[in-house]
């Protein structure tokens, strides 16, 4: 199973998903269905993006062959909250662009608010039960070249 440690691949996996997702709505999805289910099919591509993160990513002194366990998004407990309250900041503009009139997506107000549940779940878990650190993998030592 991929799993991605560093901050740098991390960053390329959103941007990635994210240009992809926008690419299939655009120029695929948008040809082949009509609006309602193109909305959904952007939604549900959009959750399984961080779903999908949740499952590959790792953060330090997290044990990176077994899988985490269903409830686990992030590997700290400050990252699960800060994501979680940008969903729900989400959510709520969402709600506010409905109330007038500016015609937002239910669906797209209803995955903000499943998936901000997710991450509250897991800060909430990771601070009951915090996972016990794993030693990082010790560096191979570097050799200096030898000067003829």
């Amino acid at each position: 199973m991929l799993r991605i440690r560093k901050t740098r691949w991390k960053v390329v996996y959103f941007v990635v998903g994210v240009v992809l997702i926008e690419l299939l709505s655009r120029f695929v999805v948008s040809r082949v269905l009509p609006e309602p289910i193109e909305t959904v099919v952007g939604q549900v591509l959009a959750v399984v993006l961080f779903v999908g993160a949740s499952r590959t990513f790792r953060g330090r002194g997290e044990p990176i062959v077994p899988p985490r366990v269903w409830w686990r998004a992030t590997a700290r407990p400050t990252a699960s909250y800060v994501i979680a309250a940008t969903f729900t900041a989400d959510a709520l503009i969402g709600v506010l662009l409905a109330a007038v009139q500016q015609g937002n997506s239910v669906l797209g107000l209803i995955s903000s608010a499943l998936l901000a549940a997710f991450f509250f779940n897991s800060a909430i878990r990771l601070q009951r039960f915090p996972q016990p650190k794993v030693p990082d993998p010790i560096p191979l030592p570097r050799f200096k070249p030898i000067k003829r």
